[in-house]
């Protein structure tokens, strides 16, 4: 077994430090399976799909953003638009369930984003800040299945 084989791994198959998804620990520290070259072809069709998720999310809350400043006034409203997205128990729900969720998967960004040294994860943190958490997420799982495509071919090349 090489260096770069992690124990549990069979032949022909990568693993990467770092995650508890999939695959065995060595030493504590756990490990998950990088996609085979066909593995990851027939994913292929991921990375559009989130491409085209991440213009809706950019396009359709700003929609509702340009309304909102349409009906409430020429510049955005910050602390009215919160006190509108908590006006009752529906917006309450949802606003909670948007805010509880979207933290959630931020941190995990962080931490997936550092397990597959992605490069660009300051770009989604501030997407999801400034243009919609929906036009982040799908950014990030975007670049995310880019780089484990990266990571397959160089993995597969190597074999």
């Amino acid at each position: 077994m090489t260096d770069d084989r992690r124990e549990g791994s069979t032949e022909g198959e990568e693993m990467i430090p770092g995650s508890n998804d999939v695959g065995s620990t060595q030493e504590g520290v756990a490990t998950q399976k990088i996609p085979t070259h066909s593995e990851h072809t027939a994913r292929n069709w991921l990375q559009p799909l989130y491409l085209a998720l991440a213009a809706a999310g950019a396009i359709l809350p700003w929609l509702a953003n340009l309304s909102f400043i349409q009906d409430y006034g020429a510049s955005f409203d910050l602390g009215l638009f919160i006190s509108l997205a908590n006006a009752n128990p529906a917006a309450q729900s949802l606003s909670s369930d948007l805010a509880i969720g979207a933290t959630s998967v931020v941190i995990w960004m962080v931490v997936e984003s550092r397990r597959l040294q992605l490069r660009g994860l300051a770009w989604v943190l501030l997407s999801c800040a400034t243009i919609a958490f929906a036009f982040g997420a799908p950014l990030f799982l975007y670049l995310r299945e880019r780089r484990l495509a990266e990571l397959s071919r160089q993995t597969h090349s190597r074999v």
